[in-house]
Parts: C-alpha cells; structure tokens; sequence
C-alpha cells in the first residue's frame, strides 16, 4: 500500500482543492483523507510512504496537442523520447498530430504509432488526418480509421481552405460521434509567417501575420460546426477576435472548444526583440489583453503545450514545451495556482476524461508550490 501524504491534492471530477493524503492500494485510490485526518492505523498499514508537502498532487494530466515525429521525423524527437518527456512533466495521456512522414492517413501507419506508444508507460493516442496526404482534396477513411484507434482527425499544420471540403467532413465526424481538429490560418493574408502583424513587425521591416489569418477561418468553421452538429477543436488559438467568435458559437450551441499554448497567454510579440527567432511563433498575434480576459477562460476549454523540438536560428516557429507543465519566458514554471485550471481542462475537447475516486491510479506529482522554477 502507498500512502502520499501532505500534498495539495487537485480532484477536477469532485471539483476540490485541499491539503490531503491519499491511501493508493492495488493501484487503485482507496481512500482520500482531508487534512489531520488520517488513522495512525492507515499510515502504519503503508508499505510506502511519499512526503509530497510543498507538492501539486492532480490526476495525469493530458496533453491533446503534441509531435512526437514518429515516423519519419525521429532527428527532432520519436514517440519514447517525447513520452519520456510527457511523463516527467506529468503527462500520462498525449494526443499525436499526423503530421508525421509518411502523414497519419492510413491504418498501417496509425496501427506504427499506437503499438510504439503502448511500450511507452504513458497512454499515447494519436489524430489521423482528415485528408489524404494534407491536400485537402479527398477525405480519408475516417471511419476505418476511427475503428482502428484514432482519437480524433485534423491536418494539422495545414489549413483546410475548401469549405465545402470542410463541410463534408465535419458531417462525416458528426455521423461517427468523432472530433475534427483544425488549424485556422488563411495563408492569402499573410506575407511572412513567425510574428504578429503589429508594432513589432513594422519595426523589424517584416509584414507578419496579421489576426485576420485566423479569424476568418475560425468564423466559417464555428459556423459549419453549428450547422452540421459537428464537435470541432480549434487549435492554438490566438486571437481575441477569434476567442470572441468561439464564445459566441457556444451560446448559440455549436460544440466548439479551443486550445490555447501557455506561450500564447504569457508573451507578447515584444519578445521577438529580446528573443530573436527563439520566439518565433506562427500565430503570434497581439490580442493578450482579451484572451486574459474572464471571457477568455469561460471560453477556451483545452491548454496543450503544443509540444515541438529544439529552437534554432533557421528553425520553424516553435517552443519546447513538455517538460514543465506550464512555462513563460524562459522556462519558469508559473505560480501553482494556475495548476488546479490546467488540471481541470485536460483534455476536455477529445473526451479524455480524469477520475480520483474508484479508479485505477494515475497521479502527477509535477511542481512545488513555488514560482522558482524548481520542480
């Protein structure tokens, strides 16, 4: 029996916050006790015990947005480096993009991807895509995929452009009860890609990527997904405006949700003067104030870390991310206060859900109560 005492447990399912200690047996959460109540029979009973004081104790969490990179790819990362990866910064469950090489667009290479995960320790589920080979033209086998273990579709990294493209494929997912995922990014509006159209990019001498990219693409989606039923996940948002037509899609009862990445809601374009291209970012726009906003965090339901590999001069727009659960500047972690929002979003937009009672144990145990960046 293992008892973890002292720490700050974060249970989303009961939606409680306190100090605990917590009786795990047969791999399974026996018992939960509040502060100053736990038996000396209990502890005495312990074959382990885990002094987790000054510690976050919240169930694994899941990240729905990472690139592992398997296949093809492996110079940046593979499948058992970035479950390493997940599982140190507390991530039991990770959603793979099929952006990989060759693209998640059939079974054999979905089937790759999910027999390397199960070898992992972590539960590694991957996206296939919505479009053979991401060209936005011919739907894939969704529902041969879906029966073969996909959690979800999208083309990530490539919007869809043809509406009625999209259309077709959001009823086919609203057929089959499954969840597109989209990356919103009008490229006709955009001259250099990595910073915000703004203040920032007029001083550089570069155009950027003005919020228009993915507003435009985020209002049609929305649209679709409230006219076809369809459940529609949209990825990496940064937009106020954006954020603002996502709320608005949800009251009038679209089954929207949306991501945002910690690096998203902690910097703005001005780091691009003190970072360079280490803060390059594709959507990086310069809406913070409203995404900060109450609206702002009724409305966005998902934080994935969106998880990349190293940053280098010529390197795409990126940011490391999966190690330590939530990052600003150069990799401190944020007060644990934001913990418990991180906890309770986990994975909401692909129906991953998170249990602390009755259930088979998967805890985290990732960051001390401090803003040191200590973990």
């Amino acid at each position: 029996m293992l008892l973890i005492k002292n720490g700050r447990v974060i249970d989303p399912a009961g939606k409680k916050e306190r100090n605990a200690d917590i009786v795990v047996k047969d791999g399974k959460i026996e018992k939960i006790y509040p502060e100053g109540t736990l038996p000396p029979e209990a502890e005495a009973a312990a074959d382990q015990v885990l002094d987790a004081k000054g510690l976050v104790v919240a169930p694994g969490l899941v990240d729905v947005h990472v690139h592992f990179r398997d296949p093809g790819l492996t110079y940046k990362e593979d499948i058992h480096t970035g479950a390493a990866a997940a599982a140190k910064g507390g991530f039991t469950t990770v959603v793979c993009m099929a952006n990989t090489k060759p693209i998640v667009d059939n079974e054999e290479t979905l089937r790759y991807v999910l027999e390397e995960g199960k070898k992992t320790g972590i539960h590694v589920l991957s996206c296939a895509a919505v479009s053979k080979g991401f060209e936005g033209k011919e739907r894939t086998d969704m529902e041969g995929l879906l029966k073969a273990g996909a959690a979800g579709f999208t083309d990530d990294g490539i919007p869809l452009m043809d509406g009625m493209f999209v259309k077709e494929a959001m009823e086919e997912a609203a057929r089959l009860d499954t969840v597109l995922s989209f990356h919103e990014e009008d490229k006709t509006f955009i001259k250099q890609n990595g910073i915000n159209h703004g203040k920032v990019s007029e001083q550089l001498g570069i155009y950027g990527s003005p919020a228009l990219a993915e507003d435009s693409l985020v209002a049609r989606d929305c649209m679709i997904a409230l006219a076809t039923g369809a459940r529609i996940d949209i990825q990496h948002i940064s937009s106020g405006h954006s954020v603002e037509m996502v709320r608005l899609a949800k009251k009038m009862g679209a089954n929207v949700w949306a991501e945002v990445t910690p690096h998203h809601f902690t910097l703005t374009e001005d780091a691009v003067l003190e970072h360079g291209t280490l803060a390059k970012m594709n959507a990086g726009r310069a809406m913070i104030n409203a995404m900060l906003s109450q609206v702002y965090i009724k409305t966005v339901c998902v934080v994935p870390l969106s998880t990349l590999t190293c940053c280098e001069p010529k390197s795409p727009s990126n940011s490391p991310a999966m190690v330590t659960p939530i990052l600003i500047d150069n990799c401190i972690i944020i007060d644990s206060r934001l913990f418990p929002l991180l906890a309770r979003l986990s994975g909401r937009s692909f129906s991953v859900r998170v249990f602390m009672e009755e259930k088979r144990v998967e805890l985290t145990i990732p960051c001390k109560n401090r803003t040191n960046g200590k973990t």
